[in-house]
């Protein structure tokens, strides 16, 4: 029995005035994964954020998204540089109710990758 996915998004379009943001784009997250939204400038990494959070409506596609999804659109946004990863995480989802899934996360995450246990305890 496979887990029913908690954001789906089928052949999803957004285009603006002059430019075609994203097109035709799929995925699917199951619950407990981790992703990496990566790109050059002008990929469309801020649009699919927009559309996940629902900021935004796609021109064409489908989005089905379970449960509360919040996501930090700017770089460095709420950052402190005093601070280590996991402070920030706690600083960042203390006040949207998410302070223990910030720990659990942060666990998962430094589990996949060694890199991110390193940055956990790093300021910025």
């Amino acid at each position: 029995m496979s887990a029913e996915p908690i954001i789906a998004i089928r052949q999803i379009t957004k285009r603006f005035p002059g430019v075609v943001a994203l097109a035709d784009v799929s995925l699917e997250i199951l619950p407990g994964e981790l992703h990496a939204i990566c790109g050059e400038n002008g990929a469309g990494k801020s649009t699919l954020l927009k559309l996940i959070t629902r900021v935004i409506r796609p021109t064409r596609g489908s989005l089905d998204v379970k449960g509360k999804v919040h996501a930090l659109l700017q770089i460095g946004a709420g950052f402190h540089p005093d601070f280590t990863g996991r402070e920030n995480a706690d600083q960042l989802a203390g006040p949207i109710g998410l302070a223990q899934l910030s720990g659990d996360l942060a666990k998962k995450a430094a589990e996949v990758s060694p890199d991110f246990r390193s940055f956990l305890r790093t300021g910025i």
